[in-house]
């Protein structure tokens, strides 16, 4: 697979985007047995390592930021846990094994011929499919052989692979419409943010209500000669909201979701009795957490034993992201967490918009959904990150040949 990566970059990055997406569902994960889609994940994290070395080095490893910090994170959810005997460093990386999918940032920079319209165009590709495949179970019930449907107890969907690349699609969308206002751009951007709200993570779909509500009111920009973008945003929320005024059906799953949200039901409500558990051995190590600790480890066997549920027979959750870097990292870590994301949201200039809207996203799923700490989440984000990353060189290139 590293052979395939140094020689072949942009088959390499559709080969790891369809492992990660489970295959776009086509495989079932039982006959990967004994593997599974987490390790050719893993395996495909290490690959990118050697095409990187090859052209760059040991330092391009850590020259951005955000990758230094998730290798320290992962290095010390390894050996934190070995150190005060809680677990061993085969249990410690398979728990935290998706950390490393930060190295893609350090290989997609690596590889020119690797373009931001590239990227774009696997995103959005990727979007489309997982959206109408949605859609098409929904209305007649087919679905890929790999994806399984769910169930709540208000909602019927199809638990697809991930979400998260779907959030990303309409972020870029949105920011496609904010540059340019075409019919056509706003006809992706709705329709991809209609295939995201019928997929089964309601907190990925909430996240990108909340953060790209924010950010159109903060920009709207209302003067005598308001821009069409703006009125035409405008009277898509009227419609909106004289849709949800007419329709019962709307207005049932709205009152779901204040529900979840104020009277803590449903999703919300759910994740708090599980994580009553967990709480217990939180106090016991509140400052620096319990690192990486798989089930199979010396603390995690157990703790699997004494749990109330399957839901919570592990310390790390996936269901919950600010309990997973609390049970992992502490309070100090959760707190740096905070900083780190604030700090970001501040810092980075324009040509980051897609990557900031991204991280504040996470930041709204990341009570039900643990992107930061998960190669489902880690992984777009370092796409979304390279992809700016690389948006903000051209410029600069472009920008240098022309008063060269």
């Amino acid at each position: 697979m590293s052979s395939l990566a140094y020689f072949l970059p942009k088959f390499f990055l559709v080969i790891y985007v369809w492992i990660f997406s489970g295959a776009l569902g086509f495989i079932h994960a039982d006959s990967l047995l004994p593997l599974s889609f987490e390790n050719l994940n893993f395996f495909a994290n290490l690959a990118t390592i050697v095409p990187i070395l090859v052209r760059y080095g040991v330092r391009s490893i850590f020259s951005e930021r955000i990758v230094r910090i998730y290798i320290v994170l992962f290095l010390f959810g390894i050996l934190y846990p070995i150190f005060n005997g809680w677990s061993n460093l085969t249990a410690s990386v398979t728990d935290g094994k998706g950390f490393l999918s930060i190295l893609l940032i350090p290989y997609l920079l690596a590889h020119r011929s690797i373009t931001p319209r590239f990227i774009k165009l696997i995103v959005f590709s990727v979007s489309y499919y997982l959206g109408l495949i949605c859609i098409v179970y929904l209305l007649f019930g087919v679905f890929p052989a790999g994806y399984e449907p769910v169930s709540l107890s208000s909602y019927e969907g199809l638990h697809i692979r991930y979400a998260t690349v779907m959030l990303l699609g309409v972020l870029l969308a949105y920011n496609d419409l904010r540059v340019k206002f075409s019919s056509v751009r706003m006809s992706s951007f709705l329709i991809l943010f209609l295939f995201l709200w019928i997929q089964p993570h309601d907190s990925v779909a909430l996240a990108s209500t909340v953060v790209i509500g924010a950010h159109y009111l903060y920009n709207l920009e209302i003067s005598r000669r308001i821009k069409f973008m703006d009125l035409a945003f405008t009277f898509l929320g009227f419609m909106t909201l004289l849709l949800i005024l007419s329709s019962a059906s709307l207005q049932t799953g709205i009152l779901n979701i204040f529900n979840q949200v104020t009277l803590l039901e449903g999703a919300f409500g759910s994740r708090l009795d599980i994580n009553a558990f967990r709480l217990t051995y939180f106090l016991d190590e509140p400052m620096l957490g319990y690192g990486f600790i798989d089930e199979t480890s010396a603390l995690g066997t157990p703790i699997k034993d004494a749990a109330p549920s399957s839901f919570s027979a592990t310390l790390g959750v996936v269901d919950a992201g600010i309990v997973d870097i609390g049970m992992r990292f502490g309070s100090i870590g959760l707190s740096s967490f905070v900083i780190v994301i604030m700090i970001a949201l501040r810092r980075y200039d324009g040509d980051f918009k897609i990557f900031k809207l991204l991280l504040a996203s996470y930041f709204v799923a990341s009570f039900t959904w643990s992107v930061f700490t998960y190669s489902f989440g880690i992984v777009i984000m370092s796409i979304a990150y390279a992809l700016c990353v690389k948006v903000q060189s051209s410029k600069f290139k472009e920008n240098y040949n022309r008063y060269v």
